[in-house]
């Protein structure tokens, strides 16, 4: 009775393993075409959330983003 459980339960460990691993495991070619198709459109305005803080884009160019709290709008980051 013991070596049946011991059995078993070696069993479902490795089923375990196999789909953690079916899982984990993506092909690269499907990873590279999800990169290349994200992109972030940002404008004027809109809110951006940092941890629990949420902000309002005032300006951006390539080098800086300027923001500010909505709560306390003379707090710009």
């Amino acid at each position: 009775e013991w070596v049946k459980q011991q059995e078993q339960s070696r069993a479902e460990l490795v089923e375990e393993r196999r789909n953690r691993e079916i899982l984990c495991a993506t092909p690269p070619e499907e990873v590279s075409v999800i990169q290349e198709a994200a992109e972030y459109a940002y404008h004027l305005g809109d809110k951006v959330y940092i941890c629990a803080n949420e902000y309002e884009i005032l300006h951006f160019d390539d080098e800086r983003v300027t923001i500010y709290d909505t709560q306390f709008p003379l707090f710009n980051k």
